[in-house]
């Protein structure tokens, strides 16, 4: 929320991307946290009236933009932008400047897509941000059938992200090596959530990092497998048959956006995404204090485009196979670094049949 009912010195400008930064983009560092735009909507209010504008179509290319206002403009505005064209950041060659530059190199052609935005006026007394929530809400409603997904959810339930486990370091005669460390296994994420039923009743909850790796990056997919450490798919099926006629939706979530081994016909070499240069994406964690690239830390691609459906494909089959319900459709990767007090998340657009559910 930005009020531009303070007078201030100079004018503020703000630009987020709708969906999160694209990390294909290349970074060396990172210094600058940015606030995260997960909605394609925005607004503004004055008094009793205001207006709803909703990105109905290229809300993955698109930015939220604000401009605040000061003493000589006496003006704020917000409003959408869209990328018709992706780019990478490059080095300018040798010759073309005396310091060292990053340019943009943009893709051709440009995208050929429709980009719209809808426009929904309200009017009443103590008019606020929440009347936008409603507006959105209800068109959510009215395009997509949501409540298919979510059968026996309600409005008013608790929604739970329960992480299973994390790859740490630990040490051997002074060599380190790399280990699982579970969190949470299946079994207590089960307390977790009968414990939480019993005060707040329906609950939605995210298993994330149950696979192989944990939250960490290794295949894709967490490798399809349940780490052993946390359980089996027999225990998370019998997890799902218990809940399956209550007010509990359970989804289970795989990476199937980061990797760093070969996995399901997909290459570190052959299968991961690339820039607009047409190199690999290689992308590296950045420290949280300083901004540049945490040595520590493992380098990861991302699944290239083509590969998407063929990999959500399998996931779909797996679960389908285990009986244990949904998928969950956020990508989220959580790395820990300086003794576990750092978190980084990442979410990715897929492609294909996610788009119905993820629009």
């Amino acid at each position: 929320l930005i009020y531009s009912d303070v007078d201030l010195s100079r004018g503020t400008k703000t630009s987020e991307k709708v969906y999160g930064y694209d990390y294909s983009i290349d970074k060396e560092a990172d210094f600058v946290k940015y606030e995260s735009v997960r909605m394609p909507v925005y607004g503004a209010v004055q008094q009793n009236k205001g207006v709803c504008a909703i990105i109905e179509q290229g809300a993955e290319g698109a930015n939220i933009c604000t401009i605040t206002d000061n003493d000589a403009m006496k003006y704020a505005t917000v409003y959408a932008s869209f990328m018709t064209r992706g780019y990478d950041l490059i080095d300018t060659p040798p010759g073309f400047s005396s310091v060292a530059l990053k340019n943009k190199l943009y893709a051709e052609p440009v995208q050929e897509q429709i980009y719209s935005v809808g426009f929904y006026p309200f009017y009443g007394e103590n008019a606020s941000y929440v009347d936008m929530a409603n507006i959105y809400r209800t068109y959510l409603e009215q395009q997509f059938d949501f409540k298919k997904y979510f059968s026996n959810a309600s409005e008013n339930a608790v929604n739970l992200n329960i992480v299973g486990g994390a790859e740490v370091t630990d040490f051997v005669l002074g060599v380190p090596y790399g280990k699982l460390y579970a969190t949470t296994t299946l079994e207590e994420a089960k307390t977790i959530i009968d414990e939480t039923k019993t005060i707040a009743g329906d609950v939605n909850v995210l298993l994330q990092g149950f696979t192989e790796s944990g939250i960490n990056v290794g295949k894709p997919a967490g490798n399809l497998n349940i780490a052993s450490k946390l359980g089996s798919y027999k225990t998370l099926e019998e997890m799902f048959d218990a809940y399956a006629d209550t007010d509990t939706n359970l989804f289970l979530n795989y990476d199937s956006v980061r990797f760093n081994q070969n996995g399901f016909g997909i290459s570190t070499v052959f299968g991961s995404a690339v820039t607009t240069n047409g190199k690999q994406t290689m992308l590296t964690i950045k420290n949280v204090e300083t901004g540049q690239v945490d040595k520590t830390q493992t380098d990861y691609k991302l699944v290239g485009r083509e590969n998407l459906n063929s990999l959500n494909d399998k996931i779909l089959k797996k679960i389908t196979k285990k009986n244990v319900g949904r998928q969950g459709l956020c990508t989220s990767g959580f790395l820990y670094q300086h003794q576990q007090r750092a978190l980084l998340q990442m979410h990715a657009l897929n492609d294909g049949f996610l788009k119905d559910l993820c629009p």
